[in-house]
């Protein structure tokens, strides 16, 4: 299949428009949404982390500790999300999107000292990201997968 993405825009006697965008913009862009300040969350199972951290594991021990901290006190909701309205409040209610549960995820390695930067991906079977231009629309966010079978089945396999 053959796309086209507008690029800009340029009429007489106006400022040019510009739609294309470099993946600095796409980080720009999201650096100024919810999703940045929910990426600096605070950690809603701190003692439980605190708990593990104490217990002198190596860090991969911590890694998968807090991995399975984390899959067993949220529950996927089978939905595929870029942004969340309120991650601690499905850390609270024990279930999430992926987002809640990647939020909830970074907040917990980050308070067991782990270095923590999210990388955006799609599914496999919502698509590739376009390879000749950065696109933040182009993510396929909140669409619940489909009857098929899919490579990863939920956020947080190990």
């Amino acid at each position: 299949m053959l796309e086209f993405e507008l690029s800009q825009i340029a009429f007489p006697m106006q400022p040019v428009q510009s739609y294309s965008t470099s993946w600095a913009d796409v980080n720009d862009a999201l650096r100024k949404t919810s999703f940045d300040s929910h990426c600096r969350m605070g950690n809603p199972f701190r003692k439980e982390v605190d708990e593990i951290v104490a217990r002198q594991l190596t860090n991969d021990e911590k890694l998968v500790a807090i991995l399975r901290l984390i899959q067993s006190k949220i529950t996927w909701d089978g939905s595929y999300t870029l942004f969340s309205e309120q991650p601690r409040a499905a850390a609270n209610k024990g279930t999430g999107s992926s987002s809640d549960i990647n939020f909830a995820l970074m907040a917990a390695l980050r308070d067991a000292g782990f270095t923590v930067t999210p990388i955006l991906l799609n599914p496999r079977s919502f698509g590739r990201l376009p390879y000749t231009h950065a696109t933040i629309s182009r993510i396929n966010i909140a669409k619940k997968p489909s009857a098929q079978k899919l490579a990863i089945k939920r956020p947080l396999d190990v």
